[in-house]
């Protein structure tokens, strides 16, 4: 049977690209809900179902001689999962081999595979498909025979790739030599931010779990900072009945700190503001909990839902324990905006 020629494959694609697009978007909940299982957070997760315009050109390039483009290209359905730290692309390349089939693996982007005096471009690629208990699944059954490129990277690695992108150095080859010894310096620094980001976040657990070791004997001398925060909020017998009071005032409450926006500086900054300085302080000055601050505060909104952290609850704590003008001070630095920042100011107000 001929090839088909150019036109006759696009408009094959195009026919299917629809299928394609709902396939990446499926693709997109499940990967969010598998890194999501394992406590893996990603900075972004892109999916994407090829455009009809690259299509075309990829088919049309020099050199290339498709017999059935629709099953020889792999990435018609493509998908970028950007991580902040360099030991998470390993542990999500991990669930991409258990719970796909791997098609195609290519390594030759990572630091093993390059020269000793070499720097650049580093990402994992795999091209997968559906696994057979997913066949079996009627959602994902139509999708059987479909593949799809994954690619897994750092942040770090990510904007590598998008400034060398954009100096149109794709190619280690293309760079003119004057700029090679530029460039990889520039490269090892990346290489060095990501190994430092590794190591900067295993020091921070350690900290935390000498926080804990001190928490749990029942004593607080420990400076307030995120890190003793974040295991108060772990460990304090008062917090379980604040979240209750604060879920009985009506508030959703999603336990622990905020992984995206915490409020730890914000306790801190009230914190310091009136003189407490370590964990233990902070717990006095919180005991017993003004817990009446959140119905006040949710009368006043006005708003049928209303969710926060825990840390965030307790900011409203402590600023009920001293409702002068340093909460709202610290509010208005923080660029909240009405109805929420009148609501807790004439809450504020009522407790003065």
């Amino acid at each position: 049977m001929p090839n088909p020629t150019i036109e006759e494959a696009v408009s094959a694609y195009a026919s299917q690209r629809p299928k394609y697009e709902t396939f990446a978007s499926e693709l997109l909940h499940l990967l969010r809900s598998l890194l999501e299982s394992r406590g893996l957070r990603a900075q972004t997760i892109e999916v994407r179902a090829k455009s009809i315009e690259s299509f075309r050109e990829k088919i049309g390039r020099s050199g290339k001689n498709y017999e059935d483009p629709l099953t020889e290209i792999p990435d018609l359905c493509g998908c970028r999962i950007i991580a902040y730290y360099g030991n998470d692309v390993r542990k999500i390349s991990e669930i991409i081999k258990e719970e796909f089939d791997v098609v195609e693996e290519e390594l030759s982007h990572q630091p093993a595979q390059l020269e000793a005096d070499r720097f650049g471009y580093l990402s994992l690629h795999y091209v997968i498909k559906m696994n057979q208990q997913r066949h079996k699944l009627p959602e994902w059954s139509a999708y059987k025979a479909l593949h799809a490129e994954v690619q897994i990277r750092t942040v770090i690695q990510h904007a590598w790739s998008a400034v060398s992108h954009a100096l149109q150095y794709k190619q280690e080859t293309s760079i003119p030599s004057a700029l090679q010894r530029r460039l990889y310096r520039i490269a090892s620094l990346f290489e060095l931010a990501d190994e430092e980001f590794v190591a900067i976040r295993e020091q921070r657990a350690a900290l935390g779990k000498a926080a804990a070791d001190v928490l749990s004997t029942g004593h607080g001398d420990l400076a307030i900072t995120p890190t003793s925060l974040a295991e108060l909020i772990k460990s304090w017998r008062e917090i379980p009945k604040i979240e209750t009071a604060v879920a009985e005032a009506g508030f959703s409450v999603t336990t622990g700190i905020a992984p995206d926006d915490p409020y730890t500086a914000e306790i801190y900054k009230l914190a310091e503001h009136n003189g407490i300085k370590t964990i233990d302080e902070l717990q006095s000055a919180l005991t017993p909990p003004k817990i009446e601050i959140f119905g006040g505060i949710f009368s006043k909104l006005g708003r049928s839902e209303w969710s926060g952290n825990t840390d965030f609850f307790l900011f409203l704590l402590l600023a009920a324990k001293f409702p002068d003008d340093a909460p709202l001070e610290i509010i208005e630095s923080e660029g909240w905006r009405d109805p929420i920042k009148g609501a807790v100011a004439a809450a504020l107000d009522e407790l003065r």
